[in-house]
């Protein structure tokens, strides 16, 4: 009895395990399922995605040989896929011309290192078309079973490079790429106007000719230009090989060179301007000094207002400094010449021929007034013309002439006596 007890308890016992061997199998089964319908999922995706992509694919085998491409694979080498599917890719679209490169890049891809690079291969019309390149091996359980070929016609992209290339060498202004603050690319009038050659530039700090008190300058405006907040063109000193300090005119902006963010620069030599305004200035400073140190009064009018006067002219009308500013012209003038120096200054705007000199009654801020002369001439402003007036107080000579005239009146009235 207690036998059979026994074994009845090692039955159960036994039967206890092989359920728990079942339960166990079928969740290994449910996982297993799920696994296989994920990597089915997963494989589906993969081939829609390579079906439907932009790009050119193909799948390789270990052994070279294309087992599977997708359309613009066939578009872009105008296959057909019967053309396409068992042949060797290098011998299909390298060409005898590009055979030797295109192996090496397939035998690396194969070896299970991914590949990326630039060339030339053929169409099935013979005609050879520039393309980038990407090679992905393809690992199944630890094992490399084949490869991809990524293929992307640049061809466009190819022309527009050397387009730029053409127009950036051959630029009358100096031309300059910057990455990472170090010049990567430099056009040859950049080089004429620093007098360093290429070699001396490229991959150099960026800031290293600048003058050394410019150089934060340059970084603001720089920061300032990129993120636009600053339009217009900056200047800033650079030193050339030979040593001399030149004036520049810098533009930038942002670009993608070589996939990569970076600076092109648009840079002019303007020493020769900004000496020229510096003579200029010096020039302006000297005849500012002659019009406020002169003898006589001087105005100029833009229109019918007074837009200049020199201390002199202010001290012979009695006005403080800025008073005749904004003032209509002829309000410098006597009551009895306001409408005839109106005249002349609207003639003179007209370019009508008129004498330039001529005397008249100037009256002064409290109302009295004295004789001048003025002398008149049409200057040239950006915004348009303008009249100059140089006034001269001829008081002193009205009398002297007034008492010469007196004196010949009884000169003559005593000749005229004795005569009687």
């Amino acid at each position: 009895m207690k036998d059979e007890d026994k074994t009845k308890e090692q039955l159960i016992n036994e039967l206890a395990e092989l359920r728990q061997r079942v339960t166990k199998f079928e969740e290994l089964e449910t996982k297993l399922k799920k696994t296989k319908d994920k990597l089915e999922h997963q494989k589906k995706h993969l081939e829609s995605l390579i079906k439907y992509s932009s790009l050119a694919i193909v799948t390789l085998d270990e052994g070279q040989t294309i087992i599977s491409c997708n359309r613009d694979f066939e578009k872009l080498f105008q296959f057909e896929e019967s053309e396409i599917i068992g042949k060797n890719l290098d011998e299909l679209i390298a060409g005898q011309k590009y055979l030797e490169d295109a192996v090496s890049y397939t035998k690396e891809a194969l070896s299970g290192k991914a590949i990326h690079g630039y060339g030339e291969r053929k169409r099935k019309d013979g005609i050879y078309i520039d393309v980038e390149f990407f090679g992905v091996p393809v690992v199944i359980d630890g094992k490399l079973v084949g490869a991809y070929g990524i293929y992307q016609d640049i061809s466009e992209r190819k022309q527009a490079e050397e387009l730029f290339r053409t127009l950036f060498d051959r630029s009358p202004v100096g031309l300059f790429i910057i990455q990472d603050r170090k010049f990567k690319l430099i056009n040859p009038q950049f080089l004429q106007l620093t007098g360093y050659k290429e070699d001396e530039f490229l991959d150099t700090d960026s800031l290293a000719f600048i003058l050394p008190e410019d150089r934060n300058m340059v970084m603001e405006n720089t920061i300032k230009m990129l993120k636009g907040k600053l339009f217009l063109p900056f200047e800033f000193r650079v030193i050339n090989k030979s040593g001399e300090t030149r004036w520049i005119e810098q533009t930038i902006t942002s670009i993608q060179y070589q996939t990569r963010p970076a600076v092109l620069g648009y840079y002019v030599d303007i020493t020769e301007r900004k000496q020229a305004e510096d003579a200029l200035e010096q020039s302006e400073e000297r005849y500012r000094d002659l019009v406020e140190n002169s003898f006589d009064g001087i105005f100029i009018q833009k229109g019918p207002k007074i837009i200049f006067t020199n201390q002199r002219l202010n001290k012979m009308l009695g006005y403080e400094i800025g008073e005749l500013l904004g003032l209509d012209h002829w309000l410098v003038y006597h009551p009895d010449y306001q409408e005839l120096t109106r005249k002349r200054a609207l003639a003179r705007m007209q370019v009508e021929k008129i004498t330039p000199q001529y005397e008249v009654k100037l009256q002064r801020k409290d109302g009295s007034w004295f004789y001048g002369e003025i002398n008149a001439r049409v200057i040239s402003f950006e915004e348009g013309p303008g009249i100059q007036v140089w006034v001269r107080d001829i008081s002193e000579h009205k009398q002297a002439e007034e008492e010469l005239r007196d004196s010949e009146k009884c000169l003559k009235t005593i000749l005229d006596s004795i005569q009687a």
